[in-house]
């Protein structure tokens, strides 16, 4: 029989593109493939697709085979040079020709566009069939404020919040500041509504509302650059501030808009700028994708879990033993996340039978109520009995070390298995 031809989809225009990318190293490394003839499809952060020749995925990250150092201010050089890099990489295709190269796409792509149903929508149009949850779950579980809304009203134990409007918060910043709930709340959490990976989350307290609106201005990932600040640094200190902001762990990363001309390199922002103050004062600059909404909760501290969840066709979902995360520090950060050893990880979470029963029972109602498909990752917080269900994620990490590996080895499931389990569900 002919093998299916799989798509492994990577990379993508998210802050977390890196991610994706060594998620789908590691899905190409255990694909079966006396099963299926795996193919990389590269999305770029311009969103272009490219057929990606296969050693290209062993560079250590995506800016060893793919960045643009040079300074582009005029855009048919730049267009050029995307072409000129594609084409030295690989191969660019187009959705209307998706079903003449690959049969299925394995989908390792996170945030916008990769798992908020944006390119499930497009896969859906050109009828090819893809992994994991369709566009309404897909969609759902990427944005914050509707999944906390809809499971509050569900019956779930729910963490207090309150959410801030993008337009609301730089047009009125003084008014939202008064709420009551920053006073009520000593200690609160501050999360982007649409990003994953720990990207956009900040703890920060209520001893000082300059701390709160810091840590709401890095969610939404804008930045006022002074006038008086800028025209204070030297050439050297100006290249310093800009390649900073490339940090979008800590920084609102690139590409940036201002005053929606948008700018993807750092010396191509500190042209702008110095052109800009010559004529005009205080500037904002806007990390992209513009993030919609901000997600303010209370902080509390109880035992943090995450639980993989697997659907067979036509059955029942079935959640896998779940683990405890035993983090320094009261975030699962970033780097906790992703660089080995930061953090300790115990699988099954070490609590009674019951509670862990009862644990596995609200990730499945979670995985149902939501409308997923095929494998979710659940992330919660238990305290005092209840289970608060954090962020339910439709794609999940996979690197080697990634919780869906883990939880699926305690139940005698190997990687290949796990991926051909996905496959042939999806």
């Amino acid at each position: 029989m002919k093998k299916l031809c799989v798509a492994i989809f990577l990379g993508g225009s998210s802050r977390e593109r890196e991610i994706s990318f060594f998620g789908g190293r590691t899905v190409f490394d255990n694909i079966d493939k006396s099963r299926y003839d795996p193919v990389l499809i590269f999305i770029d952060e311009f969103r272009n697709f490219i057929k990606l020749k296969w050693q290209y995925i062993y560079k250590g990250s995506i800016q060893d085979f793919y960045s643009f150092s040079k300074e582009m201010n005029n855009e048919k050089i730049f267009k050029e040079l995307i072409e000129e890099k594609v084409n030295s990489i690989g191969e660019k295709i187009f959705p209307e020709n998706f079903k003449d190269h690959f049969d299925f796409a394995f989908l390792t792509l996170h945030g916008s566009f990769g798992e908020n149903g944006s390119i499930q929508g497009l896969l859906d149009w050109y009828n090819i069939p893809y992994s994991g949850s369709k566009i309404l779950g897909s969609a759902i579980g990427l944005d914050k404020v509707f999944h906390k809304n809809f499971l509050k009203n569900e019956g779930f134990d729910s963490i207090p919040s309150l959410y801030i409007k993008r337009e609301n918060w730089l047009s009125n910043k003084s008014k939202i500041l008064s709420n009551s709930f920053f006073l009520k709340n000593n200690e609160l959490v501050v999360k982007s509504s649409t990003q994953g990976s720990s990207i956009g989350v900040y703890k920060t307290d209520n001893s000082c509302i300059k701390k709160i609106e810091a840590a709401i201005d890095k969610a939404f990932f804008v930045k006022k650059v002074e006038k008086n600040f800028w025209q204070k640094l030297s050439i050297e200190e100006k290249k310093i501030f800009c390649l900073n902001l490339k940090d979008f762990e800590n920084e609102i990363g690139y590409p940036i808009s201002i005053m929606d001309f948008k700018i993807s390199f750092p010396e191509e922002l500190i042209v702008f700028l110095n052109n800009y103050f010559e004529k005009n004062n205080d500037v904002l600059i806007e990390g992209l994708p513009k993030e919609k909404n901000v997600v303010i909760e209370k902080f509390i501290s109880g035992r943090e879990f995450t639980c993989i969840v697997l659907k067979e066709k036509n059955k029942k979902p079935v959640a896998l033993p779940p683990t405890e995360i035993i983090k320094e520090g009261d975030l699962f950060s970033f780097d906790q996340k992703y660089l080995p050893g930061s953090i300790k990880k115990k699988t099954p979470i070490d609590i009674s039978l019951e509670t862990i029963k009862k644990l596995c029972s609200t990730c499945v109602k979670v995985f149902e109520k939501l409308n997923f498909s095929t494998y979710a990752r659940i992330d919660g917080i238990i305290l005092n009995e209840k289970i608060f269900i954090n962020d339910p994620n439709t794609t999940v990490g996979m690197l080697p070390s990634a919780f869906i590996f883990q939880q699926a080895a305690m139940v005698g499931i190997n990687p290949k298995q796990l991926i051909t389990f996905i496959i042939e569900n999806s």
